[in-house]
C-alpha cells in the first residue's frame, strides 16, 4: 500500500469515528433535555443511526423501534454495533405502562456500556443542567415538576423527588436518570428519561411526538373510575378539565361557566355522581344567563353520550371522575 493510499485509509477511519462520537455525544446531549430534541437529531443523524438499528422516519422526527413499547420482552433493541464515544451506546429502551389510577409511565434512552457511576463521570459534561444530577441510592437523577391543572405551568425543577415515588395528585413528573439495566444486561447502564402520572395528551404529543395519538389507550386521559375513583362521599371538588367535544378530548381548565366553583360530593351511584354547589357561581351555557349561587343547585352528573363514544372504554362516572378533583 503507498503512502497515498494509507493517509486516505487513515482519513477515512478518522473522519468515521468523528462521525460516531458527534452521533453519540449530541445524542446524550439532547436526550437529556428530556423532550423532542433527541428525535429531531435522530432525524438529523438518521443515516448514521440506521447503520445501528432500526428507524422510523417521518415529518421532521425519527426514533429507533422496538418491537413493542408495552411488552416486557420486547422493549429493548440492541445495535448491530455499539455507536462509540466516550461511552458506548449498545442499545435503546422504549417502555410504555399503565399504571392503572397512577396514571402512565414513559421510559426511553440508551443501553450504555458501564456501571452508573463510570457512565455518570464520562457523560456529565453533556448533561443539561449537569450539576443537578445527583445521586438517589443506586441511581443518578435530575427531575423536574408540572402541575396539569395550571393552563400555562412549566416544568419546574425539583431536587427533592425519589426515584420510585408516586407522583402527588394533578402532577407529573419528568426525569433524567442513570441506573442499573438490571440483571438481563449485567455491567450495562440505562442512560433515558421517564415521564409519569395522568399525562394529557398534548403534553405528551410535545414530549414525545414519536407516539402517534393512535397509538395511546382511548382511556389515557380518564380516571381509572371503578377501581380507585380520585374522589369519595363529603369530599369537596373542583372542575380543572373539560371535555372538548369539536377536539375530542379533555383539555385543561374548567367547563365554560364552571370556573372559580367548588362542589361537595353528596353521593356516587352506579349511574351519576350528585354534587351540590357550596361556593362561587355556575353559569352554565344552557341556562340562558342564569347564575346559580351556593346552596341554590343540587344535580346528578354522568358521562355525555359524545364523551363516552370518544373514551370508549369510559364508563358512566368517568367523565365526571376526569374532570374534577378534590380540593386542595
Amino acid at each position: 500500500m503507498n503512502r497515498s493510499a494509507i493517509g486516505l485509509f487513515f482519513l477515512f477511519c478518522s473522519q468515521s469515528l468523528f462521525a460516531q462520537t458527534s452521533t453519540a455525544d449530541t445524542a446524550i446531549k439532547d436526550l437529556s433535555l428530556c423532550d423532542a430534541t433527541i428525535f429531531r437529531t435522530i432525524k438529523k443523524y438518521e443515516s448514521d443511526f440506521r447503520l445501528h438499528g432500526p428507524v422510523e422516519s417521518g415529518g421532521n422526527i425519527a426514533y429507533l423501534k422496538v418491537l413493542d413499547r408495552t411488552a416486557e420482552d420486547k422493549n429493548v433493541v440492541i445495535f448491530e454495533k455499539a455507536i462509540e464515544s466516550n461511552v458506548s451506546l449498545i442499545g435503546y429502551f422504549d417502555e410504555v405502562a399503565d399504571l392503572e389510577a397512577i396514571g402512565q409511565y414513559y421510559s426511553w434512552g440508551f443501553l450504555v456500556n458501564g456501571g452508573p457511576d463510570s457512565v455518570v463521570a464520562a457523560i456529565k459534561p453533556l448533561v443539561s443542567d449537569g450539576s443537578r444530577l445527583r445521586r438517589d441510592g443506586n441511581v443518578f437523577v435530575r427531575s423536574e415538576i408540572r402541575d396539569i391543572t395550571l393552563p400555562n405551568g412549566g416544568w419546574i425543577k425539583n431536587d427533592k423527588l425519589s426515584s420510585g415515588k408516586i407522583p402527588r395528585n394533578h402532577a407529573i413528573e419528568r426525569v433524567f436518570l442513570v441506573e442499573p439495566a438490571g440483571d438481563k444486561y449485567p455491567g450495562i447502564s440505562r442512560v433515558g428519561c421517564s415521564l409519569q402520572g395522568a399525562i394529557p395528551v398534548e403534553i405528551l404529543a410535545s414530549e414525545r411526538p414519536d407516539i402517534e395519538a393512535k397509538e395511546l389507550s382511548s382511556s389515557s386521559m380518564v380516571a381509572k373510575s371503578e377501581t380507585v375513583p380520585p374522589f369519595g362521599v363529603g369530599d369537596v371538588i373542583v372542575p380543572y378539565r373539560h371535555y372538548d367535544s369539536d377536539k375530542k378530548e379533555l383539555m385543561l381548565g374548567a367547563e365554560r361557566g364552571s370556573e372559580g366553583t367548588k362542589w361537595k360530593v353528596l353521593e356516587i351511584a352506579k349511574t351519576c355522581i350528585r354534587l351540590t354547589l357550596i361556593e362561587g357561581e355556575f353559569k352554565p351555557w344552557w341556562a340562558n344567563g342564569k347564575t346559580y349561587m351556593p346552596s341554590t343547585y343540587t344535580d346528578c352528573f354522568f358521562s355525555s353520550g359524545n364523551f363516552k363514544s370518544a373514551f370508549p372504554e369510559s364508563g358512566d362516572l368517568d367523565q365526571i371522575f376526569s374532570e374534577y378533583r378534590k380540593s386542595d
